[in-house]
C-alpha cells in the first residue's frame, strides 16, 4: 500500500470512529495538520491524494485533504483540479460559501473572492448567479442588506456576458427597491411613530400649599397614548441603591394622584434642575403649546432622561397625525415585494395634497413607471385600497365601462402611448386620496362622514340607471386609460365591495356589470372566479375554466 493510501485509510479510521485517537501512535495521521509532514511534495502525489479521498466518499476526508492541497498548490492549478471531482469541488463550494455566512443575520463578503475565482475557474456560473442571489436575501439588517446588494451588484457586471439573462435587471431593480424601501422606512418612522408606553419610578416636582417652595415626591409614573399618569403606592419600597431600580414589592393596589392629557402642540425637552437644595440634571419638562409649564419629572439617568423625551415626544406628535395612519398602523416596508410596495404606497402616499406625500419618492404613479408595473395589477390595487378606506365614490369611477372605441382613443392620445403613461403617473395620487368623505367602518375615524349606505337606501332602487353619473374625479381619467376594469372582471371586484359592505347601490352596479360581462368570459378562454356572500357554503365558490376543443378528454366512460 503506498503512502497516499495508506494516508487516507488512516483518515477514513480515525472520522468513522474505528480507532482510538489517544491510543495511536504519534506519527499517526488524524486530521489535515499531520498532512504536512508527510513527503506528498510532487503534483501527482497530490492528485493521487485528491483521487484516494474522493474514491472514500467521506466528507470529512475530503474536506481534510483540501485543506492541505488548498494551501500547497497554486490557486489556479488548483481550482483547475477541482474539476475533475465532482464531490470534492461541491464540498470545497459548501466550505466557502460557510465561511462567507459569518452569523445568521450577517454576511462577510471577506471569503467571497476566493468562491468567485473557483466558480469562475470552473465555469459555473449558472451556481455562481445563484450564490449571488442567495448571499443578497440572507442578509436581515436592512442599511447590510442594502450594501451587501451594491458588493453583489458590482461583482455581477464584471461577469454579466456569462450570467442568465435577466439577472442583472433583477439586481438592479432589487437595489433599487431595497434603497427605496429604506429612504421611505425613515421617512414614515419619523411623520407616523407608534404608540410608546413606558413605566417607571420618578421623583415628581410640586408646589406646596404656598406655592412658593418646590418640594420633589417619588411616583410611580405610567406614559399611555393619551394621557401621564402618576401613582402613590402605599406598601413599603425597597431601596436597591438606584432610585432607577425601587420597585415595590408588597404589590399592594397603587393610589391615583393625577394625570397630564397629552394634547398637540405640547412641548418636551429635557431641563437641568438646581434648586436651592438639590441638583437634579437628568429631568423632564413638559409645557403646553403656549409654553407653560405643566409637569416637571426627574429621570435620575440620562439614558432615562432620553427614553422618556422620546416616548413622550412620539405620543404627542401622534395626536397631529393625518387619520389615516390612525385607522391603518403601518408595518415596517423592508423586505415587501413590489405588490405590497404598492399597495402601501396607495394607502399611505397617494394623496398628493398631504405635507408627507408631496415629496415623497414612493408615489404610487412613481413605482408603477420605475418598477412598469402591469396595468391591470395596478387598478386592482387601486380598487382594493379604495374599499379598504372605504372610498366608494372613487371605486364606482374606477369600475365603469367604457366604449371600446373610447378605450383606443384614450390609449393612442397624441399618437404615443407613452405620453398616456406619464400623465397617469402623474395624476393617479387622486384615485385612493382622502379627498371624498369616505363612510364609517369600524377602523375609519374620518370626521363628518357620511353614510353612503343609508343615504343610498332612500333612494329608489329603479333610479340607479336613470340617475346622472357623478363626475368622475380629477385625474381618473388618466388612470382609467390604462386598463378598462373588465380586463380584471367584476366578479373580483365585487367580491372585495361585498367583503367591505359597500354601500347597495355600488353593489348593484357591479351585479350589472358582472352579468353582462359573464358572456363575455364565457366565450374567451380564461378563468372567472366568483364567491357567494355565504363563504360556509362549500357550494358558493364557483370557477369557470374554458378548455379548448382540440385538449378535451373524452371522459364518457359508458
Amino acid at each position: 500500500m503506498s503512502v497516499v493510501e495508506e494516508t487516507v485509510a488512516q483518515l477514513l479510521s480515525v472520522h468513522l470512529g474505528l480507532v482510538d485517537i489517544n491510543s495511536l501512535p504519534d506519527d499517526s495521521v488524524r486530521d489535515f495538520r499531520d498532512l504536512y509532514r508527510l513527503p506528498l511534495h510532487s503534483f501527482q502525489d497530490k492528485c493521487h491524494l485528491l483521487s484516494a479521498a474522493e474514491a472514500t466518499g467521506c466528507s470529512a476526508v475530503i474536506l481534510d485533504v483540501l485543506f492541505f492541497v488548498s494551501e500547497t498548490m497554486a490557486p489556479p492549478l488548483f481550482r483547475k483540479q477541482l474539476v475533475a471531482f465532482p464531490l470534492s469541488l461541491n464540498q470545497w463550494v459548501y466550505y466557502l460559501v460557510e465561511q462567507c455566512m459569518v452569523t445568521n443575520e450577517t454576511v462577510s463578503l471577506g471569503a467571497l473572492r476566493g468562491l468567485l475565482d473557483l466558480y469562475v475557474g470552473t465555469n459555473r456560473y449558472r451556481e455562481l448567479a445563484a450564490m449571488l442571489l442567495s448571499l443578497i436575501f440572507y442578509d436581515k439588517e436592512p442599511d447590510r442588506s442594502l450594501k451587501v446588494a451594491d458588493e453583489v451588484l458590482e461583482i455581477s457586471k464584471l461577469y454579466r456576458h456569462r450570467f442568465p439573462a435577466g439577472l442583472m435587471q433583477l439586481l438592479d431593480e432589487y437595489v433599487t427597491l431595497t434603497k427605496l424601501q429604506l429612504e421611505t422606512e425613515i421617512e414614515d418612522v419619523r411623520t407616523a411613530p407608534e404608540v410608546c408606553t413606558r413605566q417607571a419610578f420618578m421623583d415628581k416636582r410640586s408646589r406646596g400649599v404656598s406655592n412658593l417652595q418646590a418640594n420633589w415626591r417619588m411616583r410611580s409614573v405610567r406614559l399611555t397614548e393619551k394621557e401621564i399618569a402618576y401613582y402613590k403606592h402605599e406598601g413599603k419600597l425597597d431601596w436597591s441603591g438606584n432610585k432607577a431600580l425601587l420597585v415595590d414589592k408588597t404589590e399592594k393596589r397603587s393610589k391615583k394622584k393625577g394625570s397630564l392629557v397629552l394634547t398637540r402642540g405640547m412641548q418636551v425637552d429635557t431641563l437641568d434642575y438646581r434648586g436651592k437644595f438639590s441638583v437634579r440634571p437628568s429631568c423632564v419638562r413638559i409645557c403646553d403649546a403656549a409654553g407653560s409649564e405643566q409637569l416637571i419629572l426627574d429621570a435620575f439617568t440620562p439614558e432615562g432622561q432620553r427614553q422618556w423625551v422620546a416616548a413622550i415626544t412620539c405620543n404627542v406628535k401622534r395626536l397631529g397625525l393625518d387619520p389615516r395612519w390612525l385607522a391603518f398602523p403601518r408595518r415596517c416596508v423592508h423586505r415587501m415585494t413590489v405588490g405590497e410596495f404598492l399597495r402601501y404606497s396607495m394607502l399611505y402616499h397617494g394623496d398628493a395634497s398631504k405635507s408627507h406625500t408631496r415629496h415623497s419618492s414612493c408615489q404610487p404613479g412613481l413605482l408603477r413607471e420605475r418598477f412598469k408595473i402591469d396595468p391591470k395589477r395596478y387598478l386592482f390595487s387601486a380598487l382594493v385600497t379604495c374599499a379598504l378606506v372605504r372610498d366608494w365614490k372613487t371605486m364606482e369611477a374606477l369600475v365603469q365601462p367604457r366604449s371600446a372605441k373610447s378605450a383606443i382613443i384614450s390609449l393612442f392620445v397624441g399618437g404615443n402611448s407613452g405620453k398616456v403613461s406619464r400623465a397617469s403617473g402623474s395624476a393617479v395620487s387622486s384615485v385612493w386620496s382622502s379627498t371624498s368623505t369616505p363612510a364609517p367602518s369600524p377602523y375609519s375615524v374620518w370626521s363628518g362622514s357620511i353614510d353612503a349606505a343609508s343615504s343610498s337606501a332612500n333612494r329608489p332602487s329603479a333610479s340607479l340607471n336613470s340617475a346622472p353619473s357623478r363626475p368622475v374625479p380629477a385625474g381618473m381619467t388618466e388612470v382609467q386609460a390604462m386598463v378598462d376594469a373588465s380586463a380584471i372582471g367584476y366578479g373580483a371586484i365585487l367580491d372585495i365591495a361585498e367583503q367591505r359592505n359597500a354601500p347597495p347601490n355600488l353593489l348593484a352596479l357591479l351585479e350589472s356589470l358582472h352579468e353582462k360581462n359573464s358572456a363575455k368570459r364565457e366565450r374567451s378562454t380564461g378563468w372567472a372566479c366568483r364567491r357567494d356572500v355565504d363563504a360556509s357554503d362549500a357550494a358558493s365558490m364557483k370557477i369557470t375554466i374554458d378548455i379548448p376543443e382540440s385538449v378535451r378528454v373524452d371522459t364518457s366512460w359508458d
